[in-house]
């Protein structure tokens, strides 16, 4: 096992130094010029795009090793030696790999094994961060709020012994990474309780009894830190059915593609050529741009979509990122301002964040469903209506469809024409055929363009479908109705 994981090390060294140095170097090459010879200094660097396509597909050599490396380990229960083990957590963070949750906790094992080896004493201070990031990932789905689990003590107990070998090795939470410390305590919290974690960090002694002093700057800036990780935020119904809606069974794994229907994707801005992580500080932090429109009565600090996306920018450049699906709810929020620049640029990031998700293909095909349909709803509300019906095509073609919300949006954004309420009636005929629960906002869309269009039958009709599919008539819905009769 240890020699297959220092023969990889070795490769992925030696390829990926060579992507760089086709970065950095420069050739010679020899031009005629009017019958003499010159000599011409010409780029040799390939593209950003095709270096950055090289490492992802080295990625994904580094995600097969390790399955291979847990399975094979699970399977004989056997370990790496501690040497092969801190090597193969360096070349996942160098990678840009994120373990599963079963990788992470198999190596989280293998290393409780050594927990009295005296070689302990001589790791430096990345494989202690390698080893931080690792225990973290044994319960990430804390972070994801759509499939948060629930409160489990049994799956504390290895970062609580993550914790214990640190302040045996006279190591502290300086030690193991600010972005690890706020992983594990928000796990720790989540799992046990913030009463018992901070009796747990007080018993450990001085470099864990206070850590919020090591949690990330922009979690502490943002205030973060200071929401219980238990408690998730608020959700609009119409939100919410996106991400339900999206995530239905395909027919088939969606690809990841290179081309959008609002024009050919163009290469992403220079940026590092450190891969993609996955950061959840980063997603609570993009989050808060979009709180306002997931929930009206939201009264935390709320940023603007704006100043989200120059987040998104930000840890971009440094190859953070966060999940897929949040920066999916950061297109529908800067759809409603209008912003399509921004929402093109959104949609080139995450394909690029989807295309690091080859390790974990159920994650990989949920999160491209929220993104296309995030990209229906906000290219609707831009009034590219063209656009819109080509992504909204897409998710079709693979056994799904647009959530209620996106078919809302496509209904509300129809262009005044003779035929506009002939289009909507096809586009919820639609919905209802691909078994699409319909919401408030949904119905609301479509009677208020049959009572404008004169057809206050079929808007009668619909309203008494919405009682009956029990949704309550608004404010809005009696209006359209009222203003439909009237018309007749």
């Amino acid at each position: 096992m240890d020699e297959g994981i220092e023969l990889a090390v070795s490769l992925y060294n030696f390829e990926r130094d060579l992507i760089t140095r086709r970065e950095t170097t420069t050739q010679t090459v020899a031009q005629e010029t009017e019958g003499n010879e010159a000599e011409t200094q010409v780029d040799a660097k390939p593209s950003s795009s095709e270096a950055l396509q090289n490492l992802s597909n080295l990625r994904s050599l580094v995600s097969g090793l390790e399955e291979r490396v847990w399975t094979y380990g699970s399977e004989t229960r056997t370990y790496p030696s501690l040497k092969g083990l801190i090597a193969q957590l360096a070349l996942n963070n160098r990678a840009g790999v994120m373990s599963p949750m079963r990788s992470a906790w198999y190596f989280a094992n293998a290393f409780m094994h050594y927990r009295d080896d005296p070689e302990l004493a001589n790791l430096k201070s990345s494989d202690w961060v390698n080893l931080g990031r690792n225990f973290a990932a044994t319960s990430m789905s804390v972070f994801y709020e759509d499939n948060r689990p629930r409160p489990n003590r049994e799956m504390a107990w290895q970062l609580v012994t993550f914790l214990q070998i640190l302040q045996k090795n006279g190591k502290t939470f300086e030690d193991v990474g600010r972005n690890n410390v706020f992983r594990i305590y928000k796990i720790l919290e989540h799992h046990l309780g913030e009463t018992e974690v901070k009796d747990l960090m007080t018993k450990l002694g001085e470099g864990f009894s206070n850590p919020e002093k090591y949690f990330p700057q922009y979690v502490r800036q943002s205030g973060a830190s200071e929401t219980p990780v238990t408690v998730p935020p608020p959700t609009s119904q119409d939100v919410q059915a996106m991400i339900n809606d999206a995530r239905q069974v395909s027919n088939g794994p969606p690809k990841i593609i290179d081309s959008s229907a609002i024009g050919r994707l163009q290469p992403p801005e220079r940026r590092s050529l450190q891969p993609l992580v996955i950061n959840p500080g980063q997603s609570a932090h993009i989050l808060e741009g979009t709180k306002a429109a997931r929930s009206p009565t939201y009264q935390g600090n709320v940023v603007s979509a704006d100043v989200a996306y120059e987040r998104l920018l930000a840890g971009y450049a440094s190859g953070e990122v966060p999940s897929p699906e949040n920066i999916a709810r950061l297109i529908v929020s800067l759809g409603h301002s209008k912003s399509k620049p921004k929402i093109i640029r959104c949609y080139e990031i995450c394909n690029e964040v989807l295309s690091s998700l080859e390790s974990n293909k159920t994650w990989q095909a949920s999160a491209w469903f929220a993104l296309e349909d995030a990209m229906v709803t906000a290219l609707a509300h831009c009034g590219d209506m063209q656009a819109a019906s080509i992504h909204r095509s897409r998710l079709v073609a693979q056994g799904s469809a647009p959530s209620a919300n996106s078919y809302g949006a496509l209904i509300a954004n129809i262009k005044d024409t003779t035929d506009n309420a002939s289009v909507a009636i096809e586009l919820f005929e639609e919905s209802r055929r691909l078994g699409v629960e319909p919401t408030s906002f949904l119905f609301n869309t479509i009677i208020s363009r049959l009572a404008k269009a004169r057809k206050a039958d079929y808007a009668m009709l619909l309203f008494q479908n919405m009682k009956q599919a029990g949704l309550s008539p608004t404010e809005i819905t009696y209006g359209a109705v009222i203003a439909g009769c009237a018309r007749i």
